[in-house]
């Protein structure tokens, strides 16, 4: 018996760093609600325990405003997607492409 009361306290220590990571974030949203990061911020998404982090753009080779330009040029951009507890992932994102990225079933 002397177990549980310590699997018990270990776990709940677990779920509090959980909810750290989300209360952390600089936004939250709901789920299907649209959302603006700036590097390095994150947002929430409200009871999905997923938190969406922008890390930065990795290339931009879109053409200036102003300028007319023979290709339409792409940005990539790298988001962190974590649900909690555990899983992570990075995802790259294209503009030029227009795809989603998917992570555990949320696009």
């Amino acid at each position: 018996m002397t177990r549980c009361p310590l699997a018990l306290a270990v776990l709940l220590a677990a779920g509090m760093g959980c909810l750290d990571s989300v209360t952390s974030a600089s936004t939250r949203v709901a789920l299907n609600q649209g959302f603006e990061l700036r590097v390095g911020e994150s947002a929430a998404v409200t009871d999905e325990l997923l938190v969406i982090t922008f890390d930065g753009v990795s290339s931009d080779s879109r053409c200036p405003l102003g300028v007319l330009c023979i290709q339409e040029g792409d940005a990539v951009v790298r988001v962190r997607a974590r649900r909690l507890p555990k899983s992570e992932a990075v995802l790259t994102l294209h503009t030029q492409q227009r795809l989603p990225a998917t992570f555990q079933g949320f696009r």
